[in-house]
């Protein structure tokens, strides 16, 4: 960081905390998730790398995100990041794109989709009856009981999400990452011209 970069800001009170006091620190910010989106959004575009790096990062992690069972996740994303010169704390933290609490949906639309696209057609409710041991206890014993078929379409749906997100992401990392440079490069010009302005007065 220079010292023409504005310090990170804190996240927004309750952002760390769990229970009856998260709720009572968002209560307190009418803000807080627009807090949130900006203090993640600055961790985000001040990594260090070109753009393309960042952006290689965060369209690697929802890869992973959505092709990898998520108890494999960081042990695969890490490898990949070194192999294909990504970012690796962005690749990381979208590997959690699919995470406890998002799973309950994404894992049982992501397998209708693909079941779909195998031509092999299960049913949404079917899916979210099998898939309800792999969301509440994560681990390969779970999956490998899911079988054959919907462990394929849990593939395929995670390709079709992963070509859906993962060229947009790393499109927008780019110019979110571009555009904040630029402004902080605005600002440094700036700055040195006040200085330079200052100075010549004083001689």
């Amino acid at each position: 960081m220079t010292e023409y970069e504005p310090l990170l800001p804190a996240p927004p009170l309750g952002a760390a905390t769990t229970g009856g006091s998260q709720m009572q620190g968002r209560k307190r910010q009418p803000g807080y998730f627009r807090q949130l989106l900006k203090y993640y959004y600055l961790k985000l575009v001040r990594n260090e790398g070109t753009p393309e790096y960042i952006a290689r990062g965060v369209a690697l992690g929802l890869a992973v995100g959505f092709i990898v069972p998520m108890f494999f996740q960081v042990l695969a994303v890490i490898p990949l990041a070194f192999l294909f010169r990504a970012a690796k704390v962005p690749a990381v933290a979208f590997t959690f794109v699919t995470n406890h609490f998002t799973v309950f949906i994404i894992y049982p639309v992501q397998c209708w989709i693909g079941s779909y696209l195998l031509m092999n057609p299960l049913t949404y409710g079917e899916l979210k009856v099998l898939l309800r041991g792999v969301v509440t206890d994560p681990s390969w014993q779970t999956f490998k009981a899911l079988g054959i078929d919907v462990g394929l379409a849990f593939l395929a749906g995670g390709i079709f999400f992963t070509l859906l997100t993962a060229p947009l992401s790393y499109l927008l990392t780019v110019k979110l990452v571009c555009k904040y440079r630029e402004k902080r490069e605005k600002r440094r010009l700036k700055k040195e011209r006040a200085r330079a302005k200052r100075f010549a007065k004083k001689l």
